[in-house]
């Protein structure tokens, strides 16, 4: 694995609250529920006597890809619903299908005027293939809205697309459907290169209290110091743990420090369904770049130019399911990149003892 250059140091922040920070950085289920139910937007469905077109997916609307359409959802009734990451949404949805169509697809909801979410299901209802809540924002910065990109579609199946919102919240969409670029690579989380650092935070489990590097999660605001040899990566582990009975997310925070504007790349391959930002030092965070989403065993990139300094977030995108101690890889490039020969790799098995 190619390993990426950086010159990055430690930024200790004292005393901060959930709240002095945007919520989707949080390690909290309960403080992103919180902010996305003060995000509704006030509508209900008013479900019709009879089914339209898209209602169900008997009377899917076809849609193509390029493709676009749009709809309002609170005339529809509720016919599905997919855990990623909220379950139990009373939402109206609509359905579009996809056929005889090859090749990795992007269906983008982010013009839309409510909480979205969107899945997609291939031949059937339940054979879920791809599902998103929170991808993206609005034009006017609104957030909650809906995508999923590089959805692999194989041209013998049918795809049903459903257009679905967070908790009952309905209204106006706009779907886009159009073929993915810069789809991730595979990569191998468990192969860590023979003289990265490893993250050394404790492993979560119950009641967990994340004082390493939980960045403005801790109490005091806590960011990992990476070597500051100009060529780090950094092997590392997250995972979910609940408190008091609360769902939560390991997030690991690191700091770059720039002296001068540079061009920083963030590539991440996690054994998870991982999230990826890029973020200013401050604490609630500018966003810089992100969010980017990356699959279990594929890596995920986001680059930005910045100076002064830069934070790094790395976490699962969901609330359960992940074991505590699931590795990672993250690699950061400020410009030089220097390599290593991926036949001298250690596995993450070698290191888990030292990591632990």
């Amino acid at each position: 694995m190619k390993k990426l250059c950086t010159v990055l140091t430690a930024v200790l922040v004292l005393g901060l609250s959930v709240s002095a920070f945007a919520s989707q950085f949080s390690n909290s289920l309960q403080d992103i529920i919180n902010d996305k139910n003060a995000s509704l937007s006030g509508n209900t469905s008013n479900p019709p006597e009879v089914a339209v077109g898209g209602e169900d997916i008997g009377s899917a609307v076809a849609i193509g890809v390029p493709g676009s359409s749009s709809g309002n959802t609170c005339d529809n009734a509720d016919n599905y619903d997919e855990v990623c990451p909220y379950s139990g949404s009373t939402s109206g949805d609509e359905v579009y299908s996809i056929s005889g169509v090859s090749g990795q697809i992007t269906i983008d909801l982010c013009n839309s005027g409510y909480d979205t979410k969107v899945y997609v299901y291939e031949n059937a209802a339940g054979n879920l293939i791809a599902c998103n809540d929170d991808f993206c924002n609005d034009p006017s910065g609104n957030p909650y809205r809906s995508q999923v990109s590089c959805v692999n579609l194989n041209a013998n199946s049918t795809y049903y697309v459903v257009v679905d919102g967070y908790f009952g919240d309905c209204g106006d969409y706009n779907i886009s459907t159009y073929a993915s670029t810069g789809c991730p690579e595979v990569c191998d989380p468990e192969n860590c290169p023979p003289n990265a650092q490893l993250e050394g935070e404790p492993v979560c489990g119950p009641n967990y209290v994340d004082s390493y590097n939980g960045g403005c999660n801790s109490v005091p605001v806590a960011y990992s110091a990476l070597a500051n040899d100009g060529c780090t990566t950094v092997c590392g582990a997250g995972g979910n743990y609940t408190f008091n009975g609360l769902s939560y997310r390991d997030t690991d925070w690191y700091s770059l420090s720039l002296p001068v504007a540079c061009t920083v790349t963030a590539t991440l391959c996690g054994s998870f369904e991982s999230l990826l930002y890029i973020l200013d030092g401050n604490c609630g965070p500018a966003i810089l770049a992100g969010p980017a989403f990356g699959t279990a065993g594929t890596s995920v990139s986001l680059s930005v130019n910045a100076s002064g300094t830069v934070v790094i977030f790395v976490a699962t995108s969901a609330f359960s399911g992940v074991p505590c101690g699931s590795p990672y890889i993250l690699s950061v490039d400020t410009g030089t990149c220097c390599s290593v020969n991926a036949n001298e790799s250690t596995t993450w098995g070698n290191l888990k003892g030292l990591y632990r």
